[in-house]
């Protein structure tokens, strides 16, 4: 059988066109393949750098938003439990060493004292106070007397006030990565030695006292505050810690019997 060679010709240029064809358009789509993926992970990085500010931005908005919900909170509490621990000075030749007990506000108090004298002798004693009369509890016989003059803590010791000052005069605020727990807000800032009038008092002059504060993230409430500097004169740098506890519980102070 005799083929056409016009017929054949054109069979095999249609055939070769045809697997040439095949590659170029497969070369075509790869490469538009290609390029939206890049465009599509170029997008995603643009996405993802405009998220990190957003989130830095919104980082900085939420510490004083933090902040200040925490004071009102703070502010609105009737009682609560406090806790200090670490060493400052109440009088001359006298270091208080840890403060514990309930507050009423505005002015119930009911705490135990441990501290020690320059001499070394240390004392443990309990402390009341209701409407500015303070009664404390004599560690050698037992017995509440009236406080003296040269050792009476609420003179300066006021912690509803006290902590409602190192709040509201807390400046350089940062907020630090979360926890473990990922319960807290973790605020650092930097507070004036004057700030602690209403916590601890008259304390050495210093150029500032570094604060960490821990601020429960579902109710706002602060449940710590460490403080860094000079809090005796006696003593180098350390570390007070200040923990409050038992926010609005229920709380009963029983003014004692002098004899």
């Amino acid at each position: 059988m005799q083929i056409d060679k016009t017929l054949l010709f054109r069979f095999i240029s249609n055939s070769y066109s045809f697997a040439i064809k095949i590659p170029i358009s497969f070369r075509f789509s790869y490469i538009a393949f290609a390029l939206f993926v890049l465009s599509g992970l170029h997008s995603s990085c643009i996405f993802n750098i405009k998220n990190e500010n957003v989130v830095i931005v919104n980082e900085t908005l939420n510490v004083s938003e933090i902040l200040s919900a925490s004071i009102n909170e703070m502010q609105e509490l009737n009682s609560f439990h406090f806790k200090s621990t670490g060493t400052i000075s109440a009088a001359e030749n006298l270091l208080l060493t840890q403060i514990q007990g309930d507050i009423i506000k505005p002015n119930y108090m009911s705490l135990q004292i441990n501290g020690s004298y320059s001499s070394g002798l240390v004392f443990k004693t309990r402390l009341i106070s209701h409407d500015g009369k303070s009664s404390i509890l004599n560690p050698l016989n037992k017995k509440w007397e009236p406080v003296s003059e040269t050792f009476n803590p609420t003179e300066f010791f006021a912690p509803h006030k006290g902590i409602s000052q190192i709040m509201s005069e807390l400046y350089d605020i940062q907020i630090s990565s979360p926890d473990s727990s990922d319960n807290y807000y973790q605020l650092n800032g930097i507070l004036d030695s004057a700030s602690l009038n209403n916590l601890l008092g008259e304390i050495p002059k210093q150029s500032h006292i570094k604060v960490v504060l821990s601020i429960g993230k579902k109710n706002k409430l602060l449940y710590r505050a460490k403080l860094n500097g000079k809090f005796a004169e006696s003593k180098p740098n350390n570390d007070l810690f200040i923990d409050i506890t038992k926010h609005n519980q229920p709380v009963k102070i029983e003014i004692p019997i002098i004899e």
